[in-house]
């Protein structure tokens, strides 16, 4: 039986906590600006340039510089990752997971910290950066039990005169390439995954939150995990990221981001390049476009609810965020109408506040290219709800919340991934028009519905195709081994992060049979020439 216990989220209702969440953030602006350097074979690397990492609600800010890394810094990375990798592989699981549960612990002990500095780096609002930080305790302390049920459990058929068993063995070098829309979580989730294995690896953070990347390797060190295991290199994805899935020294390529770039690391690393011995193993997570049903029986007001917590939550910038809500037609307007108004009582602002909403967007290139996005659909669709300008900040890489209604479902408005805070609203004319609707997409990560009917549940259950499916609840905020995570079509190869099959993404299975029956007995073989003597 695997031992695991989710962690808990801080209430920010307490004012105590709340009170505990700006100190933090005031201890962090306080070490705002300092430079940080790779890590390879356990030593910094200062490549003499730097990148500066700003907070996105005040561009002025400085969060962090770092070293701009490049080709030959990763395949200096490469190098030291395959090094240490016989030593590493050859600890038991329960030596691995020890420093797992270490990094969980020190996570715990600095979770305010941690928050803070999402708060900072990428815009969330602490409630959304607290639970993100239980997010990564929780995948250390998870895949640690695991890999101790793995190695302790191992499956066995013998039969007489035969053992049979079969092992699972670390894959090898891991190039790991994270996401800034949970820098902190699922670079967690890789990297415990990738380590507790008994690989190495070499990470590649977002070029957004290259300071989470940092504090969170930082641990790793601080929890005893030896040098050459875990290697940190900054970069553009292009100079690093690609370089890293060609590399023929890498072993595994984990790539969470978006659909075009996944597809361009899975082409890259599919080849096998000359010196290469071997076929990657390559995990994807990549974009969506994740809708959830309304049918006809509902209570408007806890779909609306559930609605707006899925598209709006951190600005609509979750690869699980809601971005399409089908309606049935004898509700249609009542919900538009409810949707519209509950819209208007979105906080907008500074997320060091809980109770802000929409933050800004990671960057000003994100902003402009959201913004173009709503323009082109303002074209070709009704502006259901927008933000007033005045009430939007006057600096920061804001955009305005939008909401769309009688969106056509096959255009761009309704099949191209917006990494922001954009909804539409289709009208479906019965159940079945609404799951073809739903499942008329490229992507396939997450879905819901909204429902009171028994078996129109239960053909969602069996028609709705798409990774993590929630019904009458919002589709955002899955935890560890309760709502495993991931996507299917072009959200994603189906590696279920969170499940007890994912870190076997990371191990290459052997199957060991001995024959047990002795024919004959050789207790120590002699010198032919002695013998004949």
């Amino acid at each position: 039986m695997l031992s695991f216990q989710n962690a808990v989220n801080t209430g920010f209702g307490s004012a105590a906590n709340r009170e505990r969440m700006a100190a933090a953030i005031k201890e962090c602006r306080a070490q705002m600006g300092r430079s940080h350097m790779m890590l390879i074979d356990g030593e910094p690397e200062e490549s003499g340039e730097w990148v500066d990492s700003r907070n996105p609600a005040h561009p002025h800010e400085v969060v962090g510089r770092v070293a701009r890394g490049d080709a030959l810094y990763a395949d200096k990375a490469v190098a030291a990752a395959a090094r240490a990798l016989a030593s590493w592989s050859s600890r038991s699981a329960g030596e691995r997971a020890e420093v797992l549960r270490r990094v969980a612990a020190l996570l715990e002990e600095q979770r305010f910290a941690f928050a803070a500095l999402l708060v900072l780096e990428v815009g969330k609002n602490p409630v959304q950066a607290d639970a993100e930080v239980t997010e990564a305790i929780d995948y250390c302390n998870y895949h640690a039990a695991l890999a101790e049920h793995m190695e302790n459990n191992r499956r066995r058929r013998n039969v007489p005169g035969e053992d049979n068993v079969l092992v699972y063995d670390p894959c090898g070098v891991c190039a790991l390439i994270s996401p800034w829309d949970f820098p902190l979580a699922l670079l967690a989730g890789m990297l415990s995954a990738a380590v507790v294995s008994g690989n190495c690896a070499v990470i590649k953070p977002a070029s957004n939150a290259p300071v989470v990347a940092t504090r969170l390797v930082d641990l790793f060190v601080a929890a005893d995990l030896p040098a050459g295991v875990a290697n940190l290199v900054f970069g553009e994805g292009q100079a690093v990221g690609m370089h890293l899935a060609e590399h023929p020294g890498v072993h595994l390529v984990a790539f969470c981001g978006s659909k075009d770039h996944g597809l361009d690391v899975r082409q890259a690393a599919a080849r096998v390049r000359p010196g290469q011995r071997h076929m990657k193993r390559i995990i994807i997570d990549a974009g969506a476009k994740n809708a959830i049903i309304i049918d006809h029986d509902v209570d408007v007001d806890e779909a609306v609810q559930g609605v707006m917590d899925s598209a709006f939550g951190f600005s609509g910038q979750k690869c699980t965020a809601c971005s399409r809500v089908i309606v049935l037609g004898g509700v249609y307007d009542r919900f538009c109408s409810r949707l519209a108004q509950s819209a208007e009582t979105m906080k907008i602002g500074d997320p060091c506040d809980p109770a802000v909403i929409i933050g800004p967007v990671i960057d000003d290139e994100a902003a402009q290219h959201i913004q173009a996005c709503v323009e082109e659909g303002k074209k070709h669709a009704e502006v259901l709800f927008e933000t007033n300008v005045a009430s939007m900040p006057e600096s920061g890489s804001y955009v305005r919340p939008v909401v769309f209604k009688d969106v056509d479902p096959g255009s761009d408005l309704a099949q191209e991934e917006i990494f922001g805070p954009v909804l539409s609203v289709i009208r479906a004319d019965d159940f079945d028009e609404a799951l073809v609707i739903a499942n008329d997409s490229m992507y396939a990560l997450t879905g819901g519905l909204y429902s009171r009917s028994p078996a129109n549940i239960e053909r969602c259950r069996r028609e709705f195709r798409v990774g993590n499916l929630y019904i009458n609840r919002r589709i955002t905020g899955s935890q560890v081994d309760v709502q495993p995570y991931g996507g299917s079509k072009l959200s994603g190869d189906g590696a279920r992060l969170g499940a007890v099959d994912y870190l076997l993404q990371y191990c290459v299975p052997r199957t060991i049979s001995e024959n047990t029956i002795r024919h004959g007995l050789t207790a120590v073989e002699e010198d032919p020439v002695e013998s004949i003597a």
